[in-house]
């Protein structure tokens, strides 16, 4: 009964320096906002939340938005990974899940427990392996933060239509068997993989529209050499 999440789970170091109380009052005046009428997708998009509207990834010696990018300095050296959404169902809970870092960059799948995960890879390390689900979407992740406003506009729309069908599928074999329900996971898994493969394409064709801070830039240049993505 006297069970508190944060006094259990915080640490003070890490939940200070990630900003966690400005960012939970975030979300948290988002989903208020739309009291009575919050659905999957409201979650999503207070979980891609970065702010005022003109803030880029770039931005801020800090990063602390609740869709967080890392950057250049000590405090920015980490982000956002792995988003999950519950829907808590009393007899079949349903998650959808990202499993890749930068949830404004990535697509939600559904998942249930029982029925489990398709094939994503080896588990990913620092390194990067193109074998991985998480290193494979990395590569959208980062050449998206080469010019973020510009490159996020050329696909954000089709995310989040991929993203209502995945639902609406997901509710429609709510109550099928574990199999089916399985198939269903797989194949979104594998468009959400074609989807993310054309959008790459789009965005590394582009040409820059605007250009990040030299620390910003210095920074993630830091970040593929240790990783050895080229």
């Amino acid at each position: 009964e006297d069970f508190s999440f944060r006094r259990c789970y915080s640490d003070f170091l890490y939940t200070t320096l990630s900003d966690c109380a400005n960012r939970r009052c975030r979300t948290t005046d988002k989903l208020n906002a739309e009291r009575g009428k919050v659905t999957l997708k409201t979650v999503m998009h207070a979980l891609r939340d970065h702010g005022t509207h003109d803030r880029t990834p770039a931005q801020g010696l800090t990063g602390a938005c609740v869709c967080m990018h890392a950057g250049f300095g000590p405090v920015r050296a980490n982000q956002t990974t792995g988003s999950l959404v519950s829907r808590l169902d009393a007899d079949l809970p349903l998650q959808f899940l990202t499993g890749t870092a930068a949830p404004c960059t990535s697509v939600f799948k559904p998942v249930w427990l029982d029925a489990g995960l398709p094939d994503i890879g080896p588990q990913p390390s620092g390194a990067f392996d193109e074998k991985t689900l998480f290193w494979q979407h990395e590569r959208l992740h980062r050449a998206t933060l080469q010019d973020y406003p510009a490159r996020i506009e050329m696909y954000h729309h089709e995310r989040d239509a991929l993203e209502m069908e995945f639902i609406a599928g997901a509710m429609a074999c709510q109550g099928a068997g574990m199999d089916e329900r399985g198939a269903h996971t797989a194949q979104c898994f594998v468009r959400a993989a074609q989807a993310e493969a054309d959008w790459l394409a789009r965005v590394e064709a582009a040409l820059p529209v605007g250009e990040n801070s030299l620390l910003y830039r210095q920074a993630w240049n830091s970040f593929n050499r240790k990783a050895a993505l080229s």
